[in-house]
């Protein structure tokens, strides 16, 4: 948790990892072990868990085994650092690069324990496109100067030719990977077969390994082919023995209703047993008007939420951020008019995690939901109804003992409205309007009229976080 904002991720690591490490209780970790005589003396143990220090991952599983093994990890703990740079369609001619791997040649102990490497992409030359081959010799190159890299996150990276499986086998390439994000990608909307259906196929190709570290995918607002996409989870769900991935984010651009990005989208991947998983739902069109196929789209997302039993933290965005940006636009010089967003899709979502008045809950293992609407908050005053039935499902039964309940882990719930970054990129074309909007949106963070439509769950004892950006 930082900043009081709930990390998606933390479930994923307690519910996978803790049963296989502690032989202590799920339900209270870190109970007293006072009574318990150690097998070994505290000094053993400090010395044992020294060689795991360099392994983040592993080291803050250990801290969750016993109160003695927190001590000690706490005393040890190496700080993780991160890098970010730039690269341009030069890749590792660039001058960011070349001057931060000089750098280290010169310092390599400044290497040392650094888990995480961003790149920027940032054009250097508009008549030379980014050559994707070049671009994985060089991030792949690039890490191998960086032998603790665990994340890498690629961001505003723009190509002319298919690249979302390219950049997907970085994966293989990278024994140490665990956490690959692709933000503000743009791919090309042709989308040919791909060169191999699994993980297995691909290394037996490549001569590589087929045992990934990925646990951790995110495509993150990417302007990628629904067809790409498809693609995507089948190759996933083919390498389930190859890749141990528990989270998967695939969140679309908002700025694109080509039906070539918007129509077919997939649904939850069920088959993959994910621990969290993220995407984007819209039935909108740019005028406010039912958008058949976002409404097709939510429908089978929901659909296959319906087999998603592992999941314990679920995060849609719901994207009317165009829809948005077009009336601001309009509006210009005219009284300002709210678009009532239709809460069809929070309706639904009700409707699939409580299948009265018989069936047992999709998803048992639920900790943790988000909704994050890109809209004005005065959007969604038709909402509040969808809110109480989605309090009916999640905590209706909150007077009878947890272990009875129908979510019994169900503990946090996060409702964001945002139309601020919007308002600050399209700024010079929206004129007084945009003073309006942010004017709006800022006097909500006092009122909360969000918080209101969720009293339901706040009365239920549920953590419930509102924001207004």
């Amino acid at each position: 948790m930082a900043g009081g904002v709930y990390d998606e991720d933390c479930a994923v690591h307690r519910a996978t990892v803790l049963p296989r490490c502690s032989p202590l209780s799920l339900q209270d970790p870190l109970q007293d072990t006072t009574n318990m005589s150690p097998q070994l003396p505290f000094d053993v143990l400090e010395h044992i868990l020294t060689y795991l220090r360099t392994d983040q991952r592993t080291f803050a599983v250990c801290s969750l085994v016993c109160r003695d093994f927190r001590a000690i990890t706490r005393a040890l703990k190496v700080p993780q650092k991160e890098v970010e740079t730039s690269m341009s369609e030069r890749c590792l001619e660039t001058p960011a690069i070349k001057e931060f791997l000089d750098d280290i040649a010169a310092h390599p102990e400044r290497v040392e324990y650094l888990d995480k490497l961003t790149l920027v992409y940032h054009a250097e030359d508009r008549q030379h496109d980014l050559s994707l081959p070049m671009a994985i010799d060089a991030i792949v190159t690039f890490c191998q100067h960086l032998p603790d890299v665990r994340r890498l996150e690629l961001r505003s990276f723009v190509f002319k030719e298919p690249a979302l499986y390219g950049l997907i086998t970085l994966a293989g390439r990278i024994p140490t990977l665990e956490s690959l994000q692709l933000c503000l990608l743009e791919v090309p909307e042709q989308s040919p077969p791909w060169p191999h259906a699994s993980v297995q196929s691909w290394s037996a190709s490549e001569g590589r390994s087929s045992s990934w570290a990925l646990w951790k995918l995110h495509l993150e607002y990417c302007t990628v082919p629904a067809a790409e996409l498809r693609k995507l989870v089948s190759f996933l769900e083919e390498s389930q023995e190859s890749i141990p991935l528990q989270s998967l984010a695939l969140r679309a651009s908002l700025f694109h209703r080509d039906p070539v990005f918007t129509e077919n989208r997939p649904g939850a991947p069920h088959r993959l047993g994910l621990r969290s998983y993220s995407t984007t739902v819209n039935d909108i069109d740019m005028g406010g008007k039912v958008y058949k196929p976002g409404r097709e789209n939510i429908n089978r997302l929901l659909s296959d939420l319906q087999r998603c039993s592992t999941l314990r933290s679920l995060r849609l965005d719901y994207d009317a951020a165009l829809c948005f940006c077009l009336a601001a636009w309009n509006r210009r010089g005219k009284p300002r008019v709210p678009i009532r967003l239709p809460p069809y899709f929070v309706k639904a979502l009700a409707s699939t995690l409580h299948p009265w008045p018989w069936g047992t809950p999709p998803m048992p293992e639920l900790e943790v939901l988000y909704l994050v609407i890109h809209a004005p908050q005065d959007w969604l005053v038709r909402w509040k109804s969808a809110f109480g039935s989605l309090a009916k499902a999640l905590v209706g039964d909150a007077h009878k003992p947890r272990e009875k309940r129908r979510y019994p882990k169900f503990c946090r719930l996060e409702v964001h409205s945002i139309i601020l970054p919007y308002l600050a990129v399209h700024s010079y074309i929206l004129g007084v309007s945009r003073e309006d909007e942010i004017r709006l949106q800022t006097a909500a963070r006092e009122d909360d009229p969000l918080r209101r439509m969720l009293q339901p769950f706040v009365d239920a004892g549920i953590d419930v976080h509102t924001a207004y950006d």
